[in-house]
C-alpha cells in the first residue's frame, strides 16, 4: 500500500468506519480528488466488495488498537494537517477511535525518531575514529568545583562582562555555538559541548577549531561527524562507542543522556564532570515580549523570527511566556536527565543548579539567584591544560587505532553479510508452490539459524531497520488472536526474513561508509606534511574542513604552503567558504524556535 506523498500541501483525509457507510458525497469527492491522500480505517471486515472504489482510497482494517493500525502510515502522518472524518455516528468503535486519534498520532513521533534511527548509527559509526574517552572515565576531574554553563540565549549578553571578571574562578562549559562570540569577548571556556546530528549544526561552528588547544569538546556519540572532524583537540564523548553498545540493548558501558537541546548536555556534563554547584548563564528557555529568541549577532536573531507553533511556561518571576515544543521538551528533559546522573552514573544527589536569569523558564530541580549574591571561589580552578595533556597521553596511536577499528568494522560486515545471504536463500525456497505447513518447517529452521547469527544484536538490528519491522509488528499481534493460521504464520515468517535481509543491507552499506572513512584517514596519515596531496585527498573527499584543524596543528606548514602555493591554498579556502555559506543556508530552516505545524484534526460527520 502505497501513498504519493509527494505534495506536502494536501492533508491527510482520514475516514472511519465500515466501507458500506461510505456515502456517494464523499465517494465523489474522493473520485475527483487530485492527490490519493484518503485512508479509511475500517471497523468492519469487508474483503469483498462490489462496488467500485476510487483509486485514490486506501484501506486498512482496524488492529488491536489505533498506534498499531496506523503504524505503517507513521511517515506520512507524522507532522501533517489531518481532516478526519467518521462516516456514521451510530457507528460506536469509529467514534470512540476519532476520539482516539489525537493521542495516537501523537504516540507515532515516538515511531518516527524510531525510524530515524539508521541516521544517528551511521553517526556513531562515522565516529568511532574520534570517541577514544568516554566521559565517566572523567567523572571526578573537577570534584566538588564550581562551574558556570553558557547557552545561547539572549540573556547572556548582559552576563559577558561578569562572566569575563570571574571566568578564571569558574569551570567554564558552553555550547559549541557559541566559540565565535566567546572569542571575541575574549572568553575561553573549559568546555564546549556539541550534540546536534544535522548538517545545519555545521553553520554555527565557525571559528570551534581556534579554541582546540583551550578547550576540551564534549559531544554526543552521534553528533554531526564533521563537526568532531574539524576538532583537532582532546574530546570527550557521551553514550556508546559502537552503537550495539547502548543500553536499549543491555550494554551500557558509558552513560547515554537523551532528550532536550545541547545547552541540557552542557549542565549534565558539567555535572558529569564533579562539579558540585553549577550557575547557567544564557539558560532562558523561553522569549522576552521584544520577541528575541538568541543571542545578538547568532544566525537567528539575523533573520526573521518566524513562530508555528507555541507552548506557554511559567518563568521564576510568575510571569507566562512563549516557548516551543523544542524548548518545551528541554524544560521537561532536564529533571530526567539529573536523575539519570543520579541513578546511572553515581553522581551524589548534593549538587545545586542556579539560574541567572529570573525571566528564564522554571525548571524543576533548577532554582533562580541574582550574580551580585553569588559565593564564587576564592581560588583560581585547576587549569584544563592537565586534562588536556592526560587526554594526549591516553589517546591510542593513529595507524594502529584506525587499523584496529577497520579490522572491528570488518567483521561487523562479515556478519550483516551472512544474514543478508541467509535470508535471501530463504525466501528464494519459500516462493515454490509447496503446501504452507512444509514452508513453515523451513522458515522455522531457518529462524534458528537466523537467531544464532543475530545472537546479542538482535534487538539492535531490529530498531535499525524498524521501518522493515512494522508490519511484522503487525502480524505479530495478528497471529496472537489467530496462533493456528498458517497462511498468516507463512506470510509472519516471509515479511520476518524480508525485515532482516533489508535491514543487513542497509547496515552494510552504513559500515561500508565507516570503512571508508577509516581508509581515507590511514591515507591522510601517510600525506600528513604533503599539502598539495592534503588538498587533493580533502577535496576529492568533500573534506575541506579538515583544513582547519590541520593549519593549527602545522602553522609553519600552513604559512609555507600559502606562499609557495596560494592558488592551491586559495583553492581550499573558497570551499571551505562555500561549504559554511551551503550549512547557513540550510541552517535557516532548522532554527530551534522553528516548528512544524502539529496534528490539526478537524471532525467531520
Amino acid at each position: 500500500m502505497t501513498f504519493n506523498a509527494t505534495d506536502d500541501s494536501n492533508p491527510i483525509v482520514v475516514l472511519i468506519g465500515a466501507l458500506d457507510e461510505l456515502n456517494a458525497e464523499l465517494h465523489t469527492r474522493i473520485q475527483s480528488a487530485e492527490s490519493d491522500h484518503y485512508l479509511l480505517i475500517e471497523t468492519e471486515s469487508a474483503e469483498t466488495t462490489n462496488r467500485k472504489l476510487p483509486e485514490q482510497l486506501h484501506r486498512v482494517g482496524y488492529q488491536t488498537d489505533l498506534q498499531t493500525t496506523l503504524l505503517p502510515f507513521y511517515e506520512l502522518l507524522e507532522s501533517r494537517e489531518l481532516e478526519a472524518i467518521v462516516l456514521s455516528k451510530q457507528n460506536a468503535l469509529a467514534l470512540d477511535l476519532m476520539q482516539q486519534l489525537p493521542q495516537a498520532l501523537e504516540s507515532l513521533r515516538y515511531f518516527k525518531l524510531r525510524a530515524d534511527y539508521p541516521f544517528y548509527v551511521k553517526n556513531a559509526l562515522l565516529n568511532v575514529y574520534d570517541l577514544s574517552h568516554p566521559i565517566i572515565e572523567f567523572s571526578d576531574a573537577y570534584e566538588g568545583k564550581t562551574a558556570v554553563v553558557l547557552g545561547a540565549a539572549p540573556s547572556l549578553e548582559k552576563l559577558l562582562p561578569w562572566l569575563k571578571q570571574h571566568q578564571e574562578k569558574l569551570v567554564v562549559f558552553a555550547v559549541a555555538r557559541l566559540a565565535k562570540k566567546l572569542l571575541e569577548e575574549d572568553v575561553y571556556p573549559d568546555f564546549l559541548v556539541a550534540s546536534d546530528p544535522t548538517e545545519a549544526s555545521l553553520a554555527h561552528a565557525q571559528d570551534m577549531e581556534l579554541l582546540q588547544n583551550k578547550s576540551v569538546l564534549v559531544v554526543q556519540h552521534y553528533s554531526k561527524p564533521a563537526l568532531l572532524e574539524r576538532w583537532g583537540g582532546s574530546m570527550l564523548y557521551w553514550g556508546p562507542k559502537w552503537p550495539q553498545e547502548s543500553k536499549d540493548f543491555g550494554q551500557e558501558r558509558n552513560v547515554e543522556v537523551s532528550g532536550g537541546t545541547v545547552a541540557n548536555l552542557a549542565v549534565v556534563s558539567a555535572l558529569g564532570m564533579g562539579c558540585k554547584t553549577v550557575y547557567l548563564a544564557g539558560f532562558d528557555f523561553c522569549f522576552p515580549p521584544s520577541g528575541e529568541t538568541h543571542l545578538k549577532g547568532s544566525i537567528e536573531s539575523n533573520h526573521t523570527h518566524r513562530y508555528e507553533q507555541s507552548e506557554q511556561v511559567e518563568n521564576y518571576l510568575g510571569e507566562i511566556c512563549e516557548t516551543t515544543l523544542e524548548f518545551k521538551s528541554a524544560i521537561d528533559a532536564l529533571p530526567e536527565q539529573l536523575q539519570t546522573l543520579v541513578q546511572r552514573y553515581g553522581l551524589p544527589n548534593d549538587f545545586e543548579l542556579w539560574n541567572l536569569n529570573p525571566k528564564a523558564a522554571r525548571i524543576d530541580g533548577v532554582n533562580v539567584t541574582d550574580i551580585t549574591s553569588l559565593k564564587l571561589p576564592s581560588s583560581q580552578k585547576t587549569s584544563i591544560d592537565d586534562l588536556q595533556a592526560k587526554l594526549s597521553v591516553e589517546s591510542p596511536s593513529g595507524k594502529t587505532a584506525i587499523k584496529h577499528l577497520l579490522t572491528e568494522l570488518h567483521s561487523l560486515q562479515r556478519k550483516y553479510r551472512d544474514i543478508k545471504q541467509l535470508c535471501i536463500k530463504t525466501l528464494a525456497a519459500s516462493s515454490s508452490s509447496q503446501p504452507d505447513e512444509v514452508l513453515i518447517q523451513k522458515f522455522a529452521k531457518a529462524d534458528k539459524k537466523l537467531k544464532k547469527l543475530t545472537h546479542s544484536e538482535d534487538a539492535f538490528i531490529q530498531r535499525f531497520g524498524f521501518k522493515f519491522f512494522t508490519f511484522v509488528i503487525q502480524l505479530t499481534e495478528k497471529l496472537e488472536q489467530e496462533p493456528n493460521n498458517q497462511a498468516l504464520t507463512r506470510q509472519y515468517f516471509q515479511t520476518l526474513f524480508e525485515a532482516y535481509r533489508d535491514s543487513a543491507a542497509q547496515l552494510i552499506a552504513t559500515v561500508q561508509q565507516s570503512q571508508e572513512k577509516g581508509q581515507f584517514l590511514l591515507h591522510e596519515l601517510e600525506a600528513e606534511h604533503d599539502f598539495e596531496a592534503l588538498t587533493k585527498l580533502w577535496l576529492q573527499h568533500d573534506k575541506p574542513h579538515r583544513f582547519l584543524p590541520w593549519r593549527l596543528k602545522h602553522s609553519t606548514l600552513a604559512a609555507q604552503a600559502q606562499q609557495d602555493a596560494p592558488a592551491i591554498y586559495n583553492q581550499l579556502q573558497t570551499a571551505i567558504d562555500e561549504q559554511q555559506k551551503q550549512q547557513q543556508e540550510l541552517s535557516k530552516n532548522t532554527f530551534a524556535y522553528f516548528t512544524k505545524n502539529a496534528h490539526k484534526i478537524e471532525a467531520v460527520g
